[in-house]
């Protein structure tokens, strides 16, 4: 087997060399040793109803994502970053709900406090 490099003259005049030739595999780039510590081979399946299929379908092509599995792929990797499922959502509104009773008897708790204090007239004394 002959190994060559080719050489292109450059628009300044240089010579570019071409040494893919010269190598029997081209260099591997960033993105794909990247996906191949990240090598997908697991399976998984759901059924969907038609209605559903066409949403995600359409969502898809909004996406701009390679396939719809990489959209379900990404949108399935966020709810677990997020920290999302079901349970904690329902908590989530739960602890939110509390923290507004509590704020609406703070609120109230203010509201007597304020009706009990006289107010000042124009002269700056207090009304009485």
């Amino acid at each position: 087997m002959s190994v060559s490099s080719r050489r292109n003259p450059s628009p300044t005049g240089e010579e570019d060399v071409n040494y893919a030739a010269a190598s029997p595999r081209a260099p591997v780039s960033p993105t794909k040793l990247k996906n191949k510590k990240n090598k997908k081979s697991k399976i998984i399946s759901i059924r969907i109803s038609h209605e559903d299929y066409e949403l995600l379908k359409s969502k898809h092509a909004a996406s701009g994502r390679r396939s719809i599995s990489a959209l379900a792929r990404e949108a399935m990797q966020r709810i677990f970053q997020n920290n999302l499922p079901g349970d904690d959502v329902v908590e989530g509104l739960r602890h939110l709900d509390a923290k507004l009773h509590l704020l609406q008897a703070e609120v109230t708790h203010l509201s007597r406090l304020a009706a009990r204090v006289p107010v000042a007239d124009k002269k700056g004394e207090a009304d009485g």
